[in-house]
């Protein structure tokens, strides 16, 4: 099969009309996209995406900025317009910023408009021109629209606490290892993927035995990259990274709407969102529980309420598998 390896660059403002995503006719596709493309041979993903904004925008160095960081890494297949062919697309997405004035200059060029969510949903523009189903594939894919569910696909997710007893550790992995089996038979030949944030503990336990198990890792993220590495001790965060980088992919979930003020740790909120997503996205739930109740925003208590609220009283299909766990003193 085909494979495209690119970067693509969110350009975001606010509006009257609320959150909106910067789109550029893409003539080979007949449609609206986002800004991004291709990545040559000697460039960096971080390269491509400073390339392609410059040349699509019209824009000097000094008129845009793209985090340095990427907000994710995906993996997908689609149909190439261009190449005519079904393609393996590998896609490094960045956060990028407009100034006022440069937004006046690309408003400009009637190749370039400004799209909300919804309208990358429905495919197409206030003005009724087609929108590329890639791009809302991107943001459903990184939470930023409502995912449609792959049928032949089995999603386990995972929750649980950071500081689990090691002396715990090999039962618990036998005790994985099991249920690993039992949603194999479930699955019944369909793919199993794994949604891991890749937290210390029990997070980072579940990946690593997923990946054994030949897994589709995907890490959704709680925070941005240089932000979530601060909630790691050293080899914690080297494990991290090394995940991350076996995962097939990753990304930061989008800014909370909410605030962090009535809580008593800031990011609970973000936490809080990424045990949603985890819970909203899976067939079945792992949880390393110890039971306690804690009642904090974000824990793992609150995924578990969470699921037991909107999925398992829901779904006839949904599962939870608990385990009881003893945690550092």
């Amino acid at each position: 099969m085909r494979e495209s390896i690119g970067a693509i660059v969110f350009y975001e403002r606010r509006s009257a009309r609320g959150l909106e995503y910067l789109a550029q006719w893409n003539a080979g596709w007949k449609a609206f996209h986002f800004v991004g493309g291709h990545q040559r041979a000697e460039e960096t993903s971080l390269n491509c995406a400073i390339r392609e904004s410059n040349e699509e925008l019209e824009l000097a160095a000094d008129q845009f900025q793209i985090d340095p960081i990427p907000i994710g890494r995906l993996q997908y297949r689609a149909f190439s317009q261009r190449a005519q062919t079904e393609t393996t697309y590998q896609t490094t997405l960045f956060a990028g910023h407009l100034t006022e004035e440069s937004q006046q200059l690309i408003e400009r060029n009637p190749q370039n408009v400004w799209v909300t969510p919804a309208e990358i949903q429905q495919g197409q523009t206030e003005a009724g021109q087609l929108i590329s189903p890639t791009s809302a594939l991107l943001l459903q894919k990184t939470g930023r629209l409502p995912c449609v569910r792959e049928g032949n696909v089995l999603t386990i997710g995972v929750t649980g606490h950071r500081d689990l007893h090691p002396d715990q550790i090999p039962d618990l992995k036998v005790r994985l290892h099991n249920l690993f089996d039992d949603a194999e038979q479930i699955a019944d030949g369909r793919s199993l993927h794994l949604l891991s944030p890749l937290a210390a503990g029990a997070d980072q336990l579940v990946a690593e035995m997923g990946l054994a198990r030949e897994c589709r890792l995907i890490a959704p993220l709680p925070f941005r990259l240089d932000q979530y590495a601060q909630d790691f001790a050293d080899q914690e965060l080297h494990q991290f990274h090394r995940l991350l980088e076996e995962s097939q992919e990753w990304f930061s979930l989008p800014e909370a709407s909410e605030t962090d003020e009535k809580t008593s740790k800031p990011g609970y909120s973000k936490y809080a969102a990424v045990g949603r997503y985890v819970v909203d996205h899976s067939d079945l739930l792992i949880a390393l529980w110890d039971g306690q109740r804690t009642h904090k925003r974000g824990g793992t208590e609150a995924t578990l309420q969470y699921a037991l609220r909107e999925k398992l009283n829901r779904s006839s299909l949904f599962k939870i598998g608990l385990f009881p766990v003893t945690r550092l003193q």
